[in-house]
């Protein structure tokens, strides 16, 4: 790998979320042979299933209507579905096709002054010196990031980019302003201005989806609810290359559904884009052998 392919990473598809409907359509994108990225707020695949149900819920439909593309559940699992079992069948089936995700979770903070540094010495040294040098300037620069909550991984940052798909993360000022304290996790300023200090912030508030607070489109693809604006079946497919899966409240089985079409629509634009493409045969000139 030439240090021009490892600074230069595109993928053909980017996925929002790597939940249900996340992991069905990272798994049949990947099927269709499209590359594809999948991104993640919380440190693990599904998160809500694991962190915000309870430990007794259980599936309502029977597992052969819960399964994802390609995987059924095994045989020996109950019909219906406790919420361990299904937790361990999607952490399964994300490593069965070895989904590519970035979780958010222990980090690598550099600035774009030292990975140019590492960029170069990528030519002349083995990873585990680079890594060493990167971490020393690191440290220079940041301190002990840790002490803010920013714990560094055990892989060295070069090794993680190499080996696996997490990135270092590059520092653009943020840093500064959490240890100077202007920005604080258990500080809130209200509407009127006031701010006030907190040992715990709970969020003790009913669930829905927010995806209009941070999309900015002027397609149809989201109603003001954040779920999908047109009913089924035509609600999966917006303008722009937008997407969206399981938001029409159709269950497991729906978002599977969903990710089916969806990747068959992506694979057959690219294969247009690829057929379309002028070929050269090399007989552009009038020389003889």
């Amino acid at each position: 790998m030439t240090a021009a392919e490892v600074s230069e990473h595109v993928e053909d598809v980017i996925i929002v979320e790597a939940g249900p409907s996340g992991l069905a359509v990272t798994v049949c994108l990947s099927l269709c042979g499209v590359h594809s990225l999948m991104l993640e707020r919380d440190d693990c695949v599904a998160s809500l299933w694991r962190h915000r149900t309870y430990d007794s819920i259980r599936l309502h439909l029977t597992k052969h209507h819960c399964a994802l593309p390609h995987v059924p559940h095994d045989a020996a699992t109950p019909t219906y579905l406790l919420r361990d079992d299904f937790l361990h069948y999607l952490d399964a089936y994300a490593d069965c096709f070895v989904v590519r995700s970035y979780l958010r979770c222990e980090l690598h903070l550099v600035s774009k002054e030292i990975w140019n540094v590492a960029m170069t010495l990528y030519r002349f040294m083995p990873l585990w010196v680079i890594d060493k040098i990167v971490l020393l300037m690191c440290a220079i620069v940041f301190g002990d990031t840790a002490r803010y909550g920013l714990r560094r991984p055990t892989i060295g940052p070069f090794t993680m980019k190499l080996t696996t798909p997490v990135y270092p993360i590059v520092d653009v000022g943020t840093f500064s302003k959490i240890r100077s304290g202007e920005i604080r996790d258990s500080t809130v300023e209200f509407t009127d201005g006031k701010r006030h200090d907190f040992d715990a912030i709970i969020f003790a508030t009913s669930y829905r989806s927010t995806i209009k607070q941070w999309l900015k489109s002027d397609d149809s693809l989201i109603g003001d609810d954040g779920m999908a604006r047109r009913s089924y079946p035509e609600h999966w497919k917006g303008e722009n290359g937008l997407y969206c899966a399981g938001l029409v409240r159709r269950g497991i089985y729906g978002c599977c559904e969903d990710a089916e079409f969806i990747a068959g629509d992506i694979s057959r634009q690219q294969q247009q884009r690829r057929s379309s493409k002028p070929h050269d045969d090399g007989d552009n000139g009038n020389g003889s052998g």
